[in-house]
């Protein structure tokens, strides 16, 4: 079972994209599952647990809807400048890759994906 614990973003303005990649946690904060992708970005700072969240400032009729994260999407919105999302020789993080999609993603796969963008 895993934890849920309340997170910030670390600084104000600092957009950080949730586990998924679907969407960035809300600047005012939320309540997320404490997976490894989560511990990651609190020791990074990018994240702060907080004990307590403010009110929700969207109505509660309004649904949130995340788009469908493809790793072509993921690729695009890709931080190679993040050490957690791109190698030292500059290519996207398997691993990464792999948490955000929730399955195995090959250096094969990749490099096709990257191809197949540029064309």
């Amino acid at each position: 079972m895993t934890n849920k614990v309340n997170v910030v973003p670390g600084k104000d303005g600092l957009k950080v994209r949730t586990e998924n990649g679907a969407r960035h946690i809300r600047p005012k904060g939320e309540s997320v599952s404490l997976t490894s992708y989560y511990r990651r970005r609190i020791a990074a700072g990018d994240l702060k647990q907080v004990k307590d969240l403010p009110e929700e400032t969207h109505e509660p009729d309004t649904p949130v809807v995340a788009e469908e994260v493809t790793l072509g999407s993921l690729l695009k919105a890709l931080d190679y400048s993040d050490q957690a999302q791109a190698t030292e020789d500059g290519k996207p993080s398997l691993t990464y890759l792999s948490d955000i999609l929730n399955r195995r993603v090959t250096r094969k796969e990749v490099d096709a994906a990257l191809k197949e963008m540029e064309a």
